[in-house]
């Protein structure tokens, strides 16, 4: 009878420790899974993150260009106001500057006309 007792508590360790050895072995399997799934979804994260900044570098990059090419544009294209409103006024003073000299083409013509009165006046 005693042997018998000691027979089932053997036999209730032994299935206490498959137990804990099946459930262990579970937990190992669990934690390897959760492991490679966090592996995985950093992975999937870095290349969401790489995707995104090569978007990001195309984007700038594209804007860049596309202002470069507007501005190249404009300056060929049309000159700016202010820069029409400038040339008009250096023509304006070319012109003032053409009559300034006519007008003093006019005083030293009748100069030499009251020069040549006044000379001969005097003979």
């Amino acid at each position: 009878m005693v042997m018998i007792v000691v027979w089932k508590g053997y036999q209730g360790a032994a299935a206490a420790a498959s137990v804990a050895a099946a459930t262990a072995t579970a937990a190992a399997a669990a934690t390897v899974v959760v492991a490679a799934a966090a592996v995985a979804a950093v992975a999937v994260a870095a290349a969401a993150g790489a995707a995104a900044a090569a978007a990001c570098r195309t984007h700038h990059y594209n804007s860049l260009q596309y202002h470069e090419n507007a501005s190249e544009f404009h300056k060929r294209v049309e000159p700016k106001p202010r820069e029409r409103e400038r040339e008009r006024e250096r023509e304006r003073e070319r012109e003032r500057e053409r009559e300034r000299e006519r007008e003093r083409e006019r005083e030293r013509e009748r100069e030499r006309e009251r020069e040549i009165r006044e000379i001969g006046e005097s003979r």
